[in-house]
């Protein structure tokens, strides 16, 4: 080999020897850049954690906690008929069937609409139901009511007794 082929061999070799420090150099600052990115990411991701944990201690609720306010949300949400203003009176005409005249208002004073809403009315002649009947009465929307003015005939002797409950699908 020529002086001038080791000078160029040599200068090749010096050159690459700067690449590989530059590259290495290069890839420590890299690695040190990203290892700090690293550590402050972890460092906002357990700050994060620590503050959720505190407020899921401090506003969370247990399982019996949120199905007791989910019952008191919907019981509070619910349709609810009254029947403060209904009457019933028994009629025993002379001539022609008995009946109990069930007239006055059925109020919704719940939160929701009722649906399907009734009136189921038993009439008892001592232990005996003469009559055992639905007075329809569709569907009341909330805080309204439906007035009705029904009879419910039976025939025999004269009604000892009767009994009535409300009914709706919410």
């Amino acid at each position: 080999m020529t002086q001038r082929q080791k000078k160029e061999i040599s200068g090749i070799v010096i050159g690459l020897v700067v690449l590989v420090i530059i590259f290495g150099v290069s890839n420590a600052f890299i690695f040190t850049s990203m290892q700090s990115q690293i550590l402050g990411l972890n460092t906002k991701y357990n700050t994060l954690n620590t503050t959720y944990q505190n407020y899921k201690n401090t506003h969370g609720y247990s399982d019996s906690q949120y199905f007791t306010l989910n019952t008191q949300y919907n019981t509070l949400n619910a349709p609810r008929l009254s029947s403060l203003s209904l009457s019933f009176e028994s009629i025993d005409p002379s001539f022609g069937d008995s009946y109990l005249h069930v007239f006055g208002e059925v109020w919704n004073v719940g939160n929701s609409t009722a649906y399907n809403s009734k009136i189921h009315v038993t009439i008892y002649q001592g232990n005996v139901i003469a009559a055992d009947t639905d007075i329809l009465l569709g569907m009341i929307t909330s805080e309204n009511k439906s007035s009705l003015d029904q009879q419910v005939s039976y025939s025999g002797s004269t009604l000892t007794s009767y009994n009535y409950s409300l009914t709706w699908t919410p």
